[in-house]
């Protein structure tokens, strides 16, 4: 859905629409948020936003913004409300809440969330919620004041380790990530970062300690148990490998990529244990589940080798 050039114009316009009145990071406070010209008797409030960063293992460093609305419909039976994301002065959305929040005749609250990815360049960002009509005529409105992304701590750091990974400089992402945890010691995506880059770099201890601090900040994130238990691996701490990835795998929920990892985890561990038939039985579980894993070669062949002490064994 796009919103008319022109109306995002005027909202641009009206810089002291909304009061934001404390740091990023934590719930603010809006006020005044719905202009007068607002269709009447139709009305929309941004009463309150919240951001918060995202599990550790969010690669692009996301902000969750989740906003509180106000409304009241009182010109039709039936429409929704959407938030939308606009980055400086652009005229366009960059990202909109998923789905739109159903709401009825009368008047209530609702609860949007959205996910923003910061990008080179962009220093601030403005929310926008519309309420609408079932064929996305515009209602009514309300928005924040531009939002500085300066003010979120470490980010710049952030994403130069990011991409000092992904040209392979693992030191330099580490320095960096360091710089990041100085600006922002209790951000735990930081610490699972930096954990994951020395395990690139043999530095297994160091790793651990990074990821028990990112669960402590995270209790139970995935992300960093199965981290942890790849390191512990490396030093052939079967038994505490094991235990880090198992409660991943006995997960409620849909199995994905970190269950997969877990499995293949603890796939390695359990042979390194001699426990064959239970290693054979992840390894085929993290084939099943990853079918175009990279290493499925690899893995077959681990398999084979198993299958084939297990029956020297047996003979």
């Amino acid at each position: 859905m796009t919103v008319p050039t022109g109306l995002m114009r005027l909202i641009f316009a009206l810089s002291a629409l909304v009061l934001w009145t404390g740091p990023l990071g934590s719930p603010l406070a809006l006020a005044q948020a719905v202009p007068e010209r607002a269709v009447a008797p139709d009305e929309l409030e941004l009463f309150r936003v919240s951001a918060d960063v995202q599990a550790p293992r969010d690669s692009a460093g996301r902000i969750r913004f989740e906003t509180t609305l106000n409304y009241r419909l009182r010109s039709v039976s039936n429409g929704f409300v959407l938030l939308f994301i606009f980055e400086g002065d652009s005229e366009s959305a960059t990202r909109n809440s998923d789905q739109g929040h159903k709401v009825a005749w009368g008047s209530g609250q609702a609860t949007l969330a959205t996910l923003y990815e910061p990008r080179p360049g962009v220093e601030t960002v403005t929310l926008f919620a519309g309420l609408f009509r079932e064929d996305e005529t515009l209602l009514a409105w309300s928005s924040t004041t531009p939002i500085s992304l300066a003010a979120w701590p470490g980010r710049a750091a952030f994403a130069s380790a990011m991409s000092a990974r992904a040209g392979g400089d693992f030191g330099r992402a580490v320095g960096q990530l360091t710089a990041a945890i100085d600006f922002a010691p209790g951000n735990a995506s930081f610490y699972y970062w930096r954990a994951d880059t020395q395990l690139h770099l043999n530095q297994y201890d160091a790793a651990i300690a990074d990821f028990n601090r990112a669960l402590d900040l995270v209790p139970d994130d995935r992300a960093s148990l199965v981290g942890r238990g790849v390191a512990r691996l490396w030093q052939d701490d079967w038994q505490s490998a094991i235990a880090d990835v198992t409660p991943v795998i006995e997960a409620p929920g849909t199995a994905d990529q970190l269950t997969a990892w877990a499995l293949r985890t603890r796939g390695i561990a359990r042979a390194g244990l001699g426990l064959s038939a239970p290693a054979l039985a992840d390894y085929q579980a993290y084939l099943a589940l990853a079918p175009q894993a990279p290493d499925r070669s690899t893995v077959e062949r681990w398999m084979e080798e198993l299958s084939a002490g297990a029956a020297s064994a047996a003979r």
